[in-house]
């Protein structure tokens, strides 16, 4: 073979090697860049998916805080959290001198014990004009529920439609029917908005497309968010709470020992569950010192009043 052919195969074989390594790096740049683009895809999925993920958690716990008509701010609750937002549903004279501030769930047994037993109690120092309620709506028992895998909304709706009564001024109208219908806590009724505008039907003037648009809309769902994150800033146990002055009520003034240990409410006979001897004597107490010793019991019956009235007339004639 001559020298010229060895040289001419060996260029050839040169330029074979320099044209298959060319190729090897190209294959192995395209190899890198499938690579990259793959794992860039999957960052902003898993990105997009965080993001979407928070939007709709957001999105469905909390909301913009709008309060109701007539909502205020409670100075016991506002000294601590300083947000100066109106979170509280005032129930009575803004002139009383004695407050009760309750932080209460709508599907809490233990609110239901309240209620049906005490209501009639802190009810007549309403009516009488020495004592005011700044009812605080929070969604203990969603959130339960929701940390053990549930997706409960019960209480933020329900809370949410007490709120669109009060702007219908039966704000405690409904809250009387919202009690006595309560679900069991392992039920979560309240997530529909029709449940909730069915039992508005027993509360004349109250089921019409307004309040029913309210409903729907969950309109203060941000409002009971608000509360909700009140309730946890102020670090409370549970609910209900309930404050006379800014001092809470024990559980042993609240309840008897027999719903501390675990009566469910489901009837009206559960109300037979809360102290209301308690309740009244922590009520009489905070009205002695705020209007006087001489301040009778609000519920004296009309026929003492009216016998003193006429003695009274006698003396002076």
């Amino acid at each position: 073979m001559s020298q010229g052919n060895r040289d001419g195969k060996h260029t050839a074989r040169e330029r074979t090697a320099a044209m298959q390594a060319a190729q090897a790096r190209r294959e192995r740049q395209r190899r890198q860049l499938i690579t990259a683009v793959v794992a860039v895809v999957v960052i902003l999925a898993v990105v997009g998916v965080g993001v979407w993920i928070k939007v709709a958690q957001r999105n469905s716990s909390t909301a913009a805080f709008v309060a109701p008509t007539g909502a205020v701010v409670d100075p016991y609750v506002n000294a601590q959290t300083h947000t100066n937002d109106a979170t509280s549903i005032l129930y009575g004279s803004p002139d009383a001198k004695v407050t009760m501030t309750v932080f209460e769930d709508v599907r809490c047994p233990f609110c239901d014990i309240f209620e049906l037993g005490a209501r009639d109690v802190y009810k007549k120092y309403v009516d009488a004009g020495e004592v005011k309620v700044y009812f605080h709506l929070v969604k203990l028992i969603d959130e339960n529920d929701n940390s053990a895998g549930g997706n409960a909304t019960g209480s933020r709706n329900g809370g949410s439609a007490l709120a669109c009564a009060q702007n219908a001024g039966l704000f405690d109208e409904y809250h009387d029917v919202l009690y006595d219908n309560q679900p069991d806590e392992t039920t979560d009724p309240w997530s529909s908005a029709a449940a909730l505008i069915t039992l508005a039907k027993k509360v004349p003037g109250l089921d019409t497309p307004t309040f029913e648009s309210c409903v729907n809309k969950v309109t203060y769902g941000g409002f009971v968010d608000q509360n909700w994150a009140d309730f946890n800033t102020l670090k409370l146990d549970g609910t209900p709470t309930v404050e006379i002055n800014g001092t809470a009520l024990s559980n042993t003034q609240l309840f008897s020992s027999s719903s501390t240990a675990g009566v469910t409410a489901t009837t009206t006979s559960d109300g037979e569950g809360a102290n209301t001897t308690a309740v009244n004597a922590a009520l009489q107490a905070a009205v002695t010192t705020a209007y006087g010793s001489s301040t009778p019991t609000p519920w004296a019956s009309a026929s003492s009043s009216a016998t003193a009235s006429a003695t009274s007339t006698a003396s002076s004639s």
